[in-house]
Formats: structure tokens, sequence, C-alpha cells
């Protein structure tokens, strides 16, 4: 906006003209895409008992994989 610009606030804010409130706040556009792909095991079992009580065994995995694309 150039210096000196006047602009209404509150119940005049009707009055600014379209020009001044796009200089104000100019439109910014952006494509951009992101892509989630997630996997995720786990496998528990009980295998045998000690005196303290019961033992078990257990497994796991994850794969996770994350990508994003902007372009401007």
């Amino acid at each position: 906006m150039p210096p000196g610009s006047l602009w209404r606030i509150a119940e005049n804010s009707g009055l600014n003209s379209a020009a001044l409130y796009a200089a104000m706040s100019p439109k910014i556009t952006s494509d951009s895409l992101s892509k989630i792909t997630q996997i995720d095991v786990k496998a528990s079992r009980e295998i045998g008992k000690l005196e303290g009580g019961p033992i078990g065994l257990a497994v796991g995995a994850e794969l996770r994989r994350e990508s994003i694309s902007l372009t401007r």
C-alpha cells in the first residue's frame, strides 16, 4: 500500500474499496500433495509359566513412509 493510505475499520469497513483489501491481503496459492503409508504388525503369546507368573514373547514391526510435495 502506498504511504499515507487510509482504511476504515469497524462499522465503516464497508466503505473500503476491493483494491484496498486486495493490497492488504493478496491472494497466495500453492499446490501441494502429501502421502502417508503406515503398516504396524504386532504379535504376542504366552510361552510358559514361571514361579512368579506367566512368561511371554512379543514381536513387532513397523513401516512408515511419508512424502510431501509443494509447488508454487
